[in-house]
């Protein structure tokens, strides 16, 4: 699509229950149709600019791994150990495995970007303790070398604040127009809490003139653009002004 189109891309992917296993299918809605398995966009175009804004609530760790393998979007070995072991050893013990809300993510390094953003961070949607695999995804080849990355709820919460301050600094003196917010929704409830993330929330919003509408979603993968292309994410909240 950013092929065709030449153009930022910012959304995200269709949400689901909180648990690997109930993910069989999700639905998306054009006018009067139901659809699954489908991309639903809109574009939007005229005279105004646009801002985009993203934090991710993870810090890379110091911790390094080289995926010694991999079979598409499951991860087998990290350094050559199971990669079940790898998360367990920094997790804790994993005694559900259903359990989507953990701590640890995966930060595949970006090209040509630099700071504090500069991974794509990848959950682990289901750790087997059998296979010794961990479902991402994404996939990542064999080969490739990551940086564990850690959640705590004050990297969310000053992630966020940090972003917007930032975009109103760019933003300056022009007036916002509307805020398309695609926050992922394993921040939110699984891990910020209900009270969390309203304080997260309304902390943020009140950044912006009250009087500007805002839109949004909670998907599962986030996409934006980093310094080129879009590239999928997990964890992080992508903010879109629209500005004259």
């Amino acid at each position: 699509m950013y092929r065709v189109v030449e153009c930022p891309i910012v959304g995200g992917a269709a949400a689901h229950s909180f648990n690997y296993f109930s993910l069989r299918e999700t639905y998306q809605y054009f006018g009067g149709r139901l659809l699954a398995r489908a991309a639903v966009a809109v574009a939007i175009s005229g005279d105004f600019q646009i801002e985009i804004g993203v934090c991710h609530g993870c810090s890379p760790v110091g911790v390094e791994f080289e995926v010694t393998r991999a079979e598409g979007n499951i991860l087998y070995e990290l350094g050559g150990r199971r990669a079940s072991d790898v998360w367990e050893e920094i997790c804790g013990s994993i005694a559900d495995k259903t359990n989507q809300s953990s701590a640890l993510a995966i930060g595949v390094p970006l090209q040509g970007v630099s700071g504090a953003l500069d991974y794509q961070v990848r959950a682990g949607y289901f750790i087997d303790t059998e296979s010794g695999g961990v479902t991402l995804g994404p996939s990542i080849a064999t080969g490739t070398h990551i940086m564990l990355h850690h959640r705590t709820t004050e990297d969310v919460v000053e992630g966020a604040r940090q972003m917007g301050r930032d975009m109103v600094a760019r933003i300056g003196s022009r007036r916002v127009c509307a805020l398309l917010g695609f926050e992922c929704g394993a921040r939110t409830l699984p891990f910020l809490g209900a009270e969390g993330t309203l304080k997260e929330n309304q902390e943020l919003q009140s950044l912006f003139d009250e009087s500007v509408p805002w839109l949004g979603m909670m998907p599962w993968g986030e996409i934006i653009p980093m310094g080129g292309p879009p590239t999928f994410h997990n964890y992080s909240y992508p903010l879109l002004a629209i500005v004259e």
